[in-house]
């Protein structure tokens, strides 16, 4: 099985926007990003156009049934580190989250086992 995670954020501001009202997409409200947003306009392929974009290397989501994020940690470090040491940091994050992974998994097995 593969799964996607997307980073985005909702940048919608109701007093900004110049009809002031909430785009159709916005199943939760404006700044809650669901997969709504991408379904914005399915028949031209277009998401919502207040719906941007990031990385997400070192996040972990917890999803309900429709994907939608319910839980979430990702590695943020001090933003005076050097590049290098950001790099180093996030592996140490990465690695420690992978270990609690595996663990929580061997544990599940054995005890499936059982």
């Amino acid at each position: 099985m593969n799964h996607i995670v997307i980073e985005a954020n909702c940048f919608f501001d109701l007093d900004e926007e110049e009809t002031n009202q909430i785009p159709r997409c916005c199943k939760y409200g404006p700044g809650n990003v669901s997969i709504n947003c991408l379904k914005y306009d399915e028949c031209n392929h277009n998401h919502c156009p207040h719906l941007v974009f990031g990385t997400a290397k070192a996040s972990l989501v917890l999803t309900d049934g429709e994907g939608n994020a319910i839980n979430s940690d990702s590695y943020w470090g001090d933003l005076k580190m050097s590049e290098e040491e950001w790099i180093k940091e996030e592996e140490i994050w990465i690695q420690k989250k992978n270990a609690q992974i595996v663990e929580r998994d061997s544990k599940e097995s054995q005890t499936e086992l059982d």
